[in-house]
């Protein structure tokens, strides 16, 4: 199976011993951002407002190196305060905006780690690598093993902020955007989307130490760039040749799982290439991930008051 990790339930209960008195130990609320290319993000962040080319108070991100399938687990990274980064960004900046403006009393940590090409599918994974849970190929190390790694380095760390202080780590959810690789290569594997996104989201919500963690998914689109590449798909021209399908599999998951949520949003994007979200679009699909993260919490409060 894969590496042991550090699990957030153990950590909320970490307080600071002997802290001095004028210092207290924070709460954060830590959610998990993976994904391909989009959600490691192609925004320019030259085409920023300077505001927000600053760092975030109250925000920390632990932004995960990434690795192909098969070599040393990676992840590696160090917390920092949320900030993109000299040239680009993802939508991650805007999702720990937006999530402080909806709940302004609360600190928020991210996890982040994606990788640009991969699939879920070991059948798509190519070059890139695959998030395929049992995945049984060469060393048995794939995107899920560097992803876990990620998690570990980031947890542990106990004073994330570097105040002296140890803090304290609520899981929170999960942000996923993916899907564009399982769409590419052949029928078969589009169809099997749901499934894989659900073995994915299941084992991803234990090992983040919250098995009914909601889940936030961006639905993927096509670029109207796509011209260039000479890819059709029932007359229209297409990026990712069975998008479609996996479409309606991010649906029937989202559908089916009671916590989870679809951002569909990514239809009006504009692109900064064929395969990539520019930074306007990267900045609307943080900002969806967020209102809907929060629709879900507000869901389960109202349910947890019905009880």
């Amino acid at each position: 199976m894969k590496q042991n990790i550090i699990s957030l339930v153990a950590l909320i209960l970490t307080t600071s011993i002997a802290a001095p008195a004028s210092l207290q130990a924070k709460e954060y609320h830590v959610y998990f951002c993976g994904g391909q290319s989009n959600m490691d993000g192609h925004g320019k962040t030259k085409n920023l407002e300077p505001k927000f080319r600053k760092p975030v108070p109250g925000v920390m991100l632990f932004n995960g190196a990434s690795a192909a399938d098969g070599k040393k687990v990676a992840g590696h990274g160090s917390w920092q305060p949320l900030s993109p980064k000299r040239t680009k960004f993802g939508p991650e900046l805007f999702f720990g905006r937006r999530m402080q403006e909806l709940y302004p009393d609360r600190n928020f940590a991210i996890i982040k780690y994606a990788r640009g090409g991969t699939s879920i599918d070991v059948g798509a994974a190519g070059r890139a690598g695959c998030w395929q849970v049992e995945f049984k190929t060469g060393n048995k190390i794939n995107q899920y093993d560097h992803a876990l790694a990620t998690i570990n380095n980031a947890l542990c760390v106990k004073d994330i902020d570097g105040d002296g202080v140890e803090d304290k780590l609520i899981p929170a959810g999960i942000v996923w955007m993916q899907g564009e690789s399982d769409a590419h290569k052949t029928k078969e594997i589009a169809m099997k989307y749901k499934q894989n996104l659900k073995d994915l989201m299941t084992q991803l919500r234990k090992d983040l130490g919250g098995k009914k963690l909601p889940v936030v998914v961006g639905r993927i689109s096509n670029s109207t760039d796509a011209k260039a590449k000479g890819l059709k798909t029932s007359g229209k021209l297409c990026t990712w040749k069975f998008s479609k399908i996996v479409r309606k599999q991010q649906a029937s998951y989202c559908c089916a799982d009671g916590k989870a949520s679809l951002v569909t949003t990514t239809d009006d994007y504009g692109y900064s290439d064929p395969w990539h979200y520019d930074a306007a679009g990267q900045k609307s699909l943080g900002i969806k991930f967020a209102n809907q993260m929060k629709q879900l919490h507000d869901a389960d409060s109202l349910k947890g008051r019905s009880r």
